[in-house]
């Protein structure tokens, strides 16, 4: 939206608040772009620097926690691990010890690390909306 001075006559006045209220859209889908794309690289920040590191031997150290990315799917942009997708789950609620497929009665014990960044993103993304929009006003 553009933020021009404009001298409206009384009689002009509806058509002028039309015209701002028919350019606003495109910018309020612009600050959530912006929005967007500001609390999901925290997000991905966070969860880099929260995921938890593999110890001892096999798999590269590391490899869990820089896998995390964002991607865009139909409208939405997601954030995923892009190597390790199958040990979100398993590491963010623990499971069951399993070796050669045969259960050891052992579980491992939960590493949360995903419940705290989803919480982060739903407190900061209507705050970074909101200030994405005002910039437009």
């Amino acid at each position: 939206m553009s933020r021009s001075s404009v001298t409206v006559g009384p009689d002009g006045l509806q058509r002028a608040v039309q015209k701002i209220l028919e350019e606003l859209p495109k910018d309020a889908d612009e600050a959530i772009d912006k929005a967007t794309e500001t609390v999901a690289e925290k997000a991905i920040d966070e969860l880099k620097a929260t995921s938890p590191i593999r110890k001892g031997k096999g798999g590269t150290p590391g490899a869990y926690a820089a896998g995390w990315t964002k991607k865009k799917q139909k409208g939405q942009t997601i954030i995923h691990n892009k190597t390790n997708y199958q040990l979100t789950h398993l590491l963010e609620y623990g499971h069951e010890v399993v070796i050669h497929g045969k259960a050891t009665g052992k579980s491992t014990k939960a590493q949360p690390h995903i419940k705290q960044v989803e919480e982060m993103v739903q407190k900061e993304y209507p705050e970074e909306f909101e200030k994405e929009l005002k910039k437009l006003l």
